[in-house]
């Protein structure tokens, strides 16, 4: 395997052992496991773009092995069927960049995380207001995509100033 190839991977297994994430590998295929969650990861490095057929597969395994997710870690590009299968199925895509420059430790990037729902509920409670009624954010964006945050998710990010200190501020997930 070539060194890029394998810097890849390893680069690919801290970022999900950092999550929390045990990891075992078996050549590109990575599978992690977090308590009873497991995931797939696929690291796919020399396609000049992912198709369907590849996706069906990873989905097959994941069926398989009962895992929860599936992860592609590629730069390559997605075919259109494959993209639609991907928006479809849930499969988070993550760009080698986003792999190897880990954007949630820039200073200029505020703390982002995913409310779960008995705390969506409560802000909903507490703000008075159904949860579309707060401001979007894509589901594109790249930190979303990184927290693996779905349409109706509640995105809460901590942002420091240096007149008010922390504010927080609530986004609701939606499609792109």
């Amino acid at each position: 395997m070539p060194v890029a190839e394998e810097e890849m991977l390893r680069r690919t297994i801290e970022k999900f052992e950092d999550d929390g994430y045990a990891i075992t590998r078996s050549g590109k295929e990575l599978i992690g496991t977090y308590e009873d969650e497991k995931i797939i990861i696929k690291v796919i490095t020399s396609e000049k773009s992912i198709g369907v057929s590849e996706i069906r597969g990873l989905l097959k395994r994941a069926e398989k092995d009962k895992a929860a997710e599936v992860h592609v870690v590629s730069d390559a590009p997605l075919t259109p069927q494959a993209k639609k299968i991907v928006a479809e199925e849930g499969v988070r895509y993550l760009s080698i960049r986003n792999v190897l420059i880990d954007i949630l430790q820039h200073e200029l990037v505020p703390k982002h995380e995913i409310l779960n729902e008995e705390e969506k509920q409560r802000l909903a409670n507490d703000l008075k207001i159904e949860l579309g009624q707060l401001p979007k954010i894509r589901r594109t964006d790249p930190v979303v995509k990184i927290l693996g945050g779905k349409p109706g998710d509640v995105v809460r990010i901590h942002r420091r100033s240096p007149t008010a200190g922390t504010s927080i501020y609530y986004r609701l997930v939606v499609g792109a």
